[in-house]
C-alpha cells in the first residue's frame, strides 16, 4: 500500500478537481503463455462516448513504480483476475492490453471527493477487476452496478482490504457514490486498484 502514498495529482480533470491522485501503466498479455510485457511511455485515451467529461484527449499520467511493475504478487494478480472471467474461445489466442490504474480519491472536511465524476458510465474495456486497497475516515464510496440500460442491478460498499468486483462490458455500466470526510475534521481517502483487460483486435 506504500505506493498509494506516492500517487500524483491527476491534472487531466475537466472539472479542475484536486481530489484524484493516480499512477497508470499498461502491459501486453498473451493468455496462452501467461507472458506479460510492460509497455513504457503509454497514454490513456477514452472517447467521449465512454467519458463525456474527460474523454476525447490523450491523457498522460504518472507511470507505475518499477517495483510495482516487477512485483511478483502483482503479476500473479493480473493472471488470477483474468482467469475469473469467461473468455470466448476466439479471444484466447489474441494479444491483450492490460491497463493498470492506481487511484486515490480524497475528501477534505466539507469537500466531497468524486470517484466517478462522469456519473454512470463504461470504461471502454471488455473486462475489469477492481480491488479496494483501503478506505480511511470516509462515508460513501458505494459501488453501483447497472445493466446497459442504466437499471440498477447491485450496490456494495467495499469496506475490507481487497474487497473485489469483476465486471464485463458492454453488458454493464457502473458508478461510485461520492465520499465525505467521516469526522469532518480530517482528510478521508479511498484507494483502489483497477485492472482492465481488452483484446487487441487485428484488422
Amino acid at each position: 500500500m506504500k505506493t498509494w502514498d506516492d500517487l500524483v495529482l491527476d491534472e487531466c480533470m475537466a472539472d479542475n478537481g484536486k481530489y484524484r491522485f493516480r499512477r497508470f501503466g499498461t502491459f501486453n498479455f498473451q493468455p496462452l503463455t501467461g507472458e506479460l510485457e510492460y509497455q513504457p511511455n503509454t497514454s490513456y485515451f477514452q472517447s467521449k462516448d465512454y467519458n463525456l467529461m474527460n474523454g476525447g484527449i490523450e491523457r498522460v499520467f504518472a507511470p507505475l513504480h518499477p517495483h510495482t511493475i516487477n512485483n511478483i504478487f502483482f503479476k500473479e494478480l493480473i493472471l488470477f483476475n483474468f482467469k475469473q472471467f469467461f473468455i470466448k474461445e476466439e479471444f484466447i489466442g489474441l494479444l491483450w492490453k492490460v491497463g493498470i490504474h492506481q487511484l486515490r480519491i480524497i475528501a477534505e472536511p466539507g469537500i466531497v471527493g468524486l470517484p466517478t465524476p462522469e456519473g454512470i458510465h463504461q470504461d471502454g474495456e471488455m473486462l475489469t477487476s477492481q480491488h479496494l486497497i483501503q478506505r480511511e475516515n470516509i462515508s460513501g464510496g458505494t459501488f453501483l452496478m447497472y445493466d446497459d440500460r442504466k437499471q440498477l442491478l447491485h450496490q456494495w460498499t467495499q469496506l475490507t482490504h481487497f474487497d473485489s468486483i469483476y465486471f464485463e462490458e458492454p453488458r454493464t455500466m457502473h458508478a461510485v457514490t461520492p465520499i465525505e470526510s467521516e469526522d469532518n475534521c480530517h482528510q478521508g481517502k479511498r484507494d483502489v486498484l483497477l485492472i482492465g483487460y481488452d483484446p487487441i483486435l487485428l484488422d
